[in-house]
């Protein structure tokens, strides 16, 4: 009925590099930088060249580090599809594995996003639902999103958990008469 896709979020992070004039005596500090998950890092800002000038270059470099960015995918269940009747889409989904393809993770669903290209006057609504086995599709509901007449799009937020291998798909409730529909769901690692 749809294809889908997964799409990595992923932060960028940049080293710091300075110069500097210092006298015949100078120190080097250590810095701790706090992340908004309240873990941190250490970091060293460490001697790189060096010239009777008495100038220096100097980078920031991790001596330590109790943290790592989130991780977080987005989910596409379908893109620009019209379904023609109530209930479930073909096409499930599995939910990503870490980096290396084999560790399974724990993934907070964050946010259920519900979009038609055209919209008519009947509401459509979906829900999206999870299985946790391997065989055949056993459904678990995660949350459900009502698009009403005459608007294009809607989302529901913090719905639930999934883990690696579980599936995922979306259910339609109400089919209105809206059109091309892109239903997409953002995960977070947990």
């Amino acid at each position: 009925m749809s294809q889908g896709f997964t799409r990595n979020i992923s932060p960028t992070v940049f080293a710091l590099v300075t110069s500097a004039s210092y006298a015949a005596t100078s120190s080097v500090s250590i810095y701790t930088i706090s992340a908004s998950n309240s873990n941190s890092a250490s970091y060293v800002l460490q001697a790189t060249s060096a010239s009777n000038s008495n100038s220096a270059s100097y980078v920031l470099q991790a001596t330590s580090a109790s943290w790592a960015p989130s991780e977080g995918k987005v989910i596409g269940l379908c893109m620009a599809y019209t379904p023609t009747a109530i209930g479930a889409d073909a096409a499930e989904i599995p939910i990503p594995y870490s980096t290396n393809g084999l560790t399974p993770l724990s993934w907070s669903v964050n946010r259920i996003n519900f979009r038609t290209q055209v919209s008519e006057s009947i509401s459509s609504s979906i829900t999206i639902e999870k299985s946790l086995t391997g065989g055949i599709f056993t459904a678990v509901s995660l949350g459900t999103v009502q698009l009403s007449g005459s608007l294009y799009e809607t989302y529901t937020g913090s719905v639930g958990t999934v883990i690696s291998g579980n599936k995922m798909r979306f259910y339609v409730n109400e089919l209105g008469t809206s059109q091309n529909w892109t239903i997409t769901v953002e995960v977070n690692h947990i």
